[in-house]
Protein backbone atom coordinates (compact mmCIF):
# COMPACT_ATOMS: atom_id res chain seq x y z
CA UNK A 1 0.00 0.00 0.00
CA UNK A 2 1.09 3.55 -0.29
CA UNK A 3 3.59 5.01 -2.70
CA UNK A 4 7.03 3.17 -3.42
CA UNK A 5 8.63 6.83 -4.93
CA UNK A 6 7.63 10.03 -5.63
CA UNK A 7 5.97 9.84 -9.32
CA UNK A 8 2.63 9.42 -9.90
CA UNK A 9 2.38 5.86 -10.67
CA UNK A 10 4.69 5.16 -7.94
CA UNK A 11 2.40 2.72 -6.32
CA UNK A 12 0.53 -0.27 -7.12
CA UNK A 13 -2.79 1.28 -7.50
CA UNK A 14 -1.22 3.63 -9.93
CA UNK A 15 0.05 0.97 -11.86
CA UNK A 16 -3.07 -0.79 -11.83
CA UNK A 17 -4.98 2.17 -13.14
CA UNK A 18 -2.53 2.64 -15.82
CA UNK A 19 -3.10 -0.62 -17.15
CA UNK A 20 -6.86 -0.54 -16.63
CA UNK A 21 -7.65 2.81 -18.46
CA UNK A 22 -5.82 1.43 -21.23
CA UNK A 23 -7.37 -1.70 -21.23
CA UNK A 24 -11.23 -0.23 -21.19
CA UNK A 25 -10.17 2.64 -23.63
CA UNK A 26 -10.05 -0.03 -26.04
CA UNK A 27 -13.59 -0.45 -25.72
CA UNK A 28 -16.41 1.16 -28.23
CA UNK A 29 -17.80 3.30 -25.39
CA UNK A 30 -18.35 7.06 -24.68
CA UNK A 31 -16.21 8.92 -22.44
CA UNK A 32 -18.63 9.44 -19.70
CA UNK A 33 -19.21 5.11 -19.59
CA UNK A 34 -15.58 4.47 -19.43
CA UNK A 35 -15.43 6.81 -16.42
CA UNK A 36 -18.48 4.84 -14.73
CA UNK A 37 -16.54 1.54 -15.35
CA UNK A 38 -13.42 2.20 -14.52
CA UNK A 39 -14.89 4.17 -11.09
CA UNK A 40 -16.98 0.63 -10.44
CA UNK A 41 -13.16 -0.85 -10.91
CA UNK A 42 -12.49 0.90 -7.85
CA UNK A 43 -15.66 2.01 -5.79
CA UNK A 44 -14.02 3.15 -2.43
CA UNK A 45 -10.93 4.34 -4.44
CA UNK A 46 -13.01 6.44 -6.56
CA UNK A 47 -16.06 7.52 -4.24
CA UNK A 48 -14.24 7.87 -0.69
CA UNK A 49 -11.94 10.93 -0.38
CA UNK A 50 -10.87 9.60 3.22
CA UNK A 51 -9.48 6.31 1.07
CA UNK A 52 -5.67 6.58 0.74
CA UNK A 53 -5.76 5.62 -3.14
CA UNK A 54 -8.36 8.61 -4.10
CA UNK A 55 -6.45 10.94 -4.76
CA UNK A 56 -4.33 8.81 -6.89
CA UNK A 57 -7.55 7.51 -8.96
CA UNK A 58 -8.65 10.26 -10.04
CA UNK A 59 -5.26 12.10 -11.05
CA UNK A 60 -4.08 8.98 -12.96
CA UNK A 61 -7.25 8.51 -14.74
CA UNK A 62 -7.06 12.42 -15.37
CA UNK A 63 -3.05 12.09 -16.29
CA UNK A 64 -4.37 9.10 -18.83
CA UNK A 65 -6.96 10.73 -20.17
CA UNK A 66 -4.81 13.78 -21.76
CA UNK A 67 -1.77 11.48 -22.55
CA UNK A 68 -4.15 9.30 -24.74
CA UNK A 69 -6.41 12.41 -25.88
CA UNK A 70 -9.65 11.84 -24.13
CA UNK A 71 -11.56 14.79 -23.44
CA UNK A 72 -13.72 14.81 -19.88
CA UNK A 73 -14.72 18.21 -18.20
CA UNK A 74 -15.60 16.33 -14.87
CA UNK A 75 -12.76 14.39 -14.68
CA UNK A 76 -9.92 17.40 -15.56
CA UNK A 77 -11.70 19.97 -13.23
CA UNK A 78 -11.85 17.19 -10.17
CA UNK A 79 -8.04 16.44 -10.93
CA UNK A 80 -7.13 20.22 -10.62
CA UNK A 81 -9.27 20.91 -7.84
CA UNK A 82 -6.74 18.22 -5.92
CA UNK A 83 -3.99 19.73 -6.86
CA UNK A 84 -4.90 23.30 -6.02
CA UNK A 85 -6.58 21.67 -2.93
CA UNK A 86 -3.29 20.15 -2.13
CA UNK A 87 -5.60 16.91 -1.04
CA UNK A 88 -2.66 14.36 -2.56
CA UNK A 89 0.24 16.07 -0.79
CA UNK A 90 -1.49 15.91 2.61
CA UNK A 91 -2.47 11.89 2.04
CA UNK A 92 1.06 11.35 0.88
CA UNK A 93 2.47 12.94 3.57
CA UNK A 94 -0.20 11.09 6.07
CA UNK A 95 1.28 7.70 4.30
CA UNK A 96 4.58 8.55 5.68
CA UNK A 97 6.24 10.15 2.19
CA UNK A 98 9.54 12.28 3.17
CA UNK A 99 9.81 16.23 2.77
CA UNK A 100 12.20 15.88 -0.75
CA UNK A 101 9.58 13.30 -2.03
CA UNK A 102 6.58 15.29 -1.45
CA UNK A 103 8.33 18.52 -3.09
CA UNK A 104 9.29 16.33 -6.04
CA UNK A 105 5.60 15.06 -7.06
CA UNK A 106 4.57 18.53 -5.93
CA UNK A 107 6.50 19.62 -9.19
CA UNK A 108 5.05 16.83 -10.95
CA UNK A 109 1.44 17.67 -9.80
CA UNK A 110 2.27 21.18 -10.86
CA UNK A 111 3.15 19.92 -14.44
CA UNK A 112 0.25 17.54 -14.76
CA UNK A 113 -2.16 20.19 -13.93
CA UNK A 114 -0.47 22.51 -16.83
CA UNK A 115 -1.28 20.05 -19.02
CA UNK A 116 -4.41 19.66 -18.26
CA UNK A 117 -5.34 23.27 -18.02
CA UNK A 118 -4.20 23.46 -22.11
CA UNK A 119 -5.65 20.12 -22.84
CA UNK A 120 -7.82 20.01 -25.86
CA UNK A 121 -11.88 20.12 -24.99
CA UNK A 122 -12.75 17.63 -28.13
CA UNK A 123 -11.66 13.70 -28.04
CA UNK A 124 -9.41 12.55 -30.55
CA UNK A 125 -10.15 9.41 -32.13
CA UNK A 126 -8.96 6.42 -30.78
CA UNK A 127 -8.96 2.76 -31.96
CA UNK A 128 -11.45 0.56 -30.53
CA UNK A 129 -11.41 -3.52 -30.22
CA UNK A 130 -13.45 -4.73 -33.34
CA UNK A 131 -12.93 -8.32 -31.55
CA UNK A 132 -13.19 -9.84 -28.32
CA UNK A 133 -9.71 -10.60 -26.46
CA UNK A 134 -7.87 -13.31 -26.96
CA UNK A 135 -7.51 -16.06 -23.92
CA UNK A 136 -4.47 -16.30 -22.19
CA UNK A 137 -5.36 -18.97 -19.44
CA UNK A 138 -7.00 -22.89 -20.21
CA UNK A 139 -9.44 -23.95 -17.32
CA UNK A 140 -8.40 -26.56 -15.51
CA UNK A 141 -4.53 -26.26 -16.16
CA UNK A 142 -2.20 -25.67 -13.17
CA UNK A 143 -0.13 -22.78 -13.47
CA UNK A 144 2.82 -21.66 -11.47
CA UNK A 145 5.18 -18.32 -11.44
CA UNK A 146 8.18 -17.89 -9.30
CA UNK A 147 7.84 -15.52 -6.03
CA UNK A 148 9.74 -13.75 -3.58
CA UNK A 149 8.79 -14.64 0.09
CA UNK A 150 4.84 -14.62 -0.71
CA UNK A 151 5.17 -12.04 -3.80
CA UNK A 152 4.88 -12.73 -7.29
CA UNK A 153 7.39 -10.68 -9.86
CA UNK A 154 5.69 -6.76 -10.33
CA UNK A 155 4.77 -6.53 -13.88
CA UNK A 156 4.88 -2.95 -13.46
CA UNK A 157 8.18 -2.70 -12.37
CA UNK A 158 10.93 -1.32 -14.81
CA UNK A 159 14.52 -1.70 -14.32
CA UNK A 160 15.41 1.36 -12.51
CA UNK A 161 12.52 -0.07 -9.70
CA UNK A 162 14.50 -3.83 -9.77
CA UNK A 163 17.56 -1.63 -9.44
CA UNK A 164 16.15 -0.41 -6.08
CA UNK A 165 14.29 -3.18 -5.04
CA UNK A 166 16.18 -6.54 -6.49
CA UNK A 167 14.24 -9.27 -6.67
CA UNK A 168 15.55 -12.78 -6.11
CA UNK A 169 13.05 -15.72 -6.47
CA UNK A 170 13.07 -18.34 -3.54
CA UNK A 171 9.94 -20.31 -4.31
CA UNK A 172 6.63 -20.91 -6.21
CA UNK A 173 3.12 -19.64 -6.64
CA UNK A 174 0.14 -22.13 -7.91
CA UNK A 175 -3.10 -21.20 -9.53
CA UNK A 176 -5.86 -23.35 -11.35
CA UNK A 177 -8.28 -21.33 -13.42
CA UNK A 178 -11.68 -22.83 -12.41
CA UNK A 179 -13.30 -20.29 -14.77
CA UNK A 180 -12.98 -17.23 -17.46
CA UNK A 181 -15.15 -14.99 -19.68
CA UNK A 182 -14.93 -11.80 -20.53
CA UNK A 183 -16.10 -8.33 -19.52
CA UNK A 184 -18.36 -6.11 -21.68
CA UNK A 185 -18.01 -9.23 -24.24
CA UNK A 186 -14.86 -8.27 -24.86
CA UNK A 187 -12.12 -8.08 -21.85
CA UNK A 188 -10.85 -11.28 -20.59
CA UNK A 189 -11.40 -12.06 -17.26
CA UNK A 190 -10.34 -14.97 -15.32
CA UNK A 191 -11.30 -16.74 -12.02
CA UNK A 192 -8.52 -18.63 -10.12
CA UNK A 193 -8.34 -20.88 -7.12
CA UNK A 194 -4.66 -20.33 -5.65
CA UNK A 195 -2.48 -21.98 -3.19
CA UNK A 196 -1.72 -19.55 -0.57
CA UNK A 197 1.25 -21.54 0.46
CA UNK A 198 4.40 -21.39 -1.93
CA UNK A 199 6.49 -24.05 -2.57
CA UNK A 200 10.56 -24.32 -3.06
CA UNK A 201 10.21 -26.34 -6.13
CA UNK A 202 8.54 -25.88 -9.14
CA UNK A 203 5.25 -27.90 -8.79
CA UNK A 204 4.43 -31.25 -10.30
CA UNK A 205 0.81 -32.23 -11.13
CA UNK A 206 1.40 -35.18 -8.69
CA UNK A 207 2.52 -33.23 -5.57
CA UNK A 208 -1.00 -30.39 -6.54
CA UNK A 209 -2.54 -32.24 -3.34
CA UNK A 210 -4.91 -31.09 -1.35
CA UNK A 211 -3.02 -30.95 1.92
CA UNK A 212 -1.91 -27.45 0.25
CA UNK A 213 -3.58 -23.84 1.21
CA UNK A 214 -5.95 -23.49 -1.39
CA UNK A 215 -7.95 -20.17 -1.91
CA UNK A 216 -10.87 -18.90 -4.57
CA UNK A 217 -9.46 -15.23 -5.27
CA UNK A 218 -11.19 -12.47 -6.96
CA UNK A 219 -11.32 -12.77 -10.66
CA UNK A 220 -8.21 -11.58 -12.68
CA UNK A 221 -7.16 -10.44 -15.38
CA UNK A 222 -4.21 -11.59 -17.54
CA UNK A 223 -2.41 -9.96 -20.79
CA UNK A 224 0.11 -11.99 -22.72
CA UNK A 225 3.08 -9.41 -21.28
CA UNK A 226 1.93 -10.11 -17.73
CA UNK A 227 2.09 -13.99 -18.52
CA UNK A 228 5.77 -13.38 -19.77
CA UNK A 229 6.99 -10.70 -17.29
CA UNK A 230 5.51 -12.74 -14.53
CA UNK A 231 7.28 -15.78 -15.81
CA UNK A 232 3.98 -18.16 -15.39
CA UNK A 233 4.39 -21.48 -16.25
CA UNK A 234 1.73 -23.80 -17.16
CA UNK A 235 2.30 -26.86 -15.44
CA UNK A 236 -0.19 -29.29 -17.20
CA UNK A 237 -4.17 -30.41 -16.69
CA UNK A 238 -5.25 -30.85 -12.87
CA UNK A 239 -8.55 -32.95 -12.23
CA UNK A 240 -11.23 -30.58 -10.79
CA UNK A 241 -14.33 -31.63 -8.95
CA UNK A 242 -15.59 -28.22 -10.88
CA UNK A 243 -19.40 -28.47 -8.89
CA UNK A 244 -17.30 -28.46 -5.93
CA UNK A 245 -14.46 -25.93 -5.99
CA UNK A 246 -16.49 -23.50 -7.28
CA UNK A 247 -19.59 -24.11 -4.38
Amino acid sequence: MGAWAAGLYSSDMAADMRATVKSVLRLPLDEDRIVDILRDSETQAANDADNEDHTTFWLVLADQFEKRGIAHAANREKAINIIDRGDDLMMMEKLGMKLADLRKRSAKLAELRARLTVAPRVSKPRATIKAPESYVLEVGVLYACPVKGSNCINPYFSKKDFERFPWTPDGWRQFVVLDRGRAFDYLAWYQPLVCKKPVQQKPRIVEAGADLWWQLDWPKTCSPRHFDCMEIEAIGTLPIAMDIATS
